[in-house]
């Protein structure tokens, strides 16, 4: 049995063909017992080993076989070890999210949008109040648009720990307002304003159950109002 304190059968990594034994099977000596060799220089060698299969000369003569299959055993169990330490190290090393954290990170993002959706809809109660119905619901498409940019934005956010379901169903509700604004656009559009101005008090309850949520919160830009009442 091959002993690691037998330097002459593991030199270290830039082998060459000292004591009797070809490079390759050096190699995948030093892969089998872990003689002190950078990962990067066993796949290398595992490589190396692997395409020299079809060649016994190469490989070092009858050792290769048990050589090679030791070799990918050790491989295996350093992949599954390499595996688990990637998976876990998110946990680990993260900091756990809090309520002011993530207020921190998407009050700016709510602000940004709040600023985009006043300008699209600028105008927007003087063309309904003249009946001119379709510019308007063109805009209310476009602000459902833009409210949809900010959802997915929010859902990136990773939430409090201890309001995960809270901050769900907020983004469920707003998702639903997103879908109520252009469904009043639609409307609009189609020149149906009596379901358009149905759909629009959808919205604006969608938009209370939403700030129900911020309430708890204690969100300032996140909360939302009536979209048609800018300009």
């Amino acid at each position: 049995m091959l002993r690691k304190s037998a330097s002459p059968f593991f030199p270290l990594p830039g082998l060459t063909g000292s004591a009797g034994y070809p490079p390759i099977r050096q190699k995948c000596l030093a892969v089998v017992t872990g003689d002190n060799v950078p990962i990067y220089q066993l796949v290398n060698w595992f490589v190396l080993i692997t395409a020299a299969k079809t060649s016994p000369r190469a490989a070092g003569g009858n050792g290769y076989p048990w050589c090679v299959g030791e070799m990918k055993r050790t491989l295996g169990i350093f992949v599954v070890f390499a595996l688990f330490a990637a998976v876990a190290a998110p946990f680990s090393h993260g900091e756990e999210q809090t309520r002011e954290g993530y207020k921190a990170q998407v009050e700016p993002l709510c602000k940004a949008n709040r600023a985009t959706n006043e300008r699209i809809m600028s105008g927007v109660r003087q063309r309904l109040s003249r009946n001119r119905l379709r510019p308007a619901g063109k805009q209310f498409i476009r602000v459902s648009a833009s409210f949809g940019s900010l959802i997915g934005k929010l859902a990136k956010v990773p939430p409090p720990i201890t309001d995960v379901h809270r901050i769900k169903r907020w983004l469920e509700i707003m998702k639903l307002l997103k879908t109520r604004l252009r469904l009043v656009g639609k409307y609009y559009i189609e020149g149906l304003k009596i379901k358009g101005n149905h759909e629009g008090i959808l919205a604006e309850r969608a938009g209370i159950s939403a700030n129900n949520t911020t309430i708890v919160l204690h969100f300032h830009d996140c909360r939302f109002g009536r979209f048609d009442r800018s300009g």
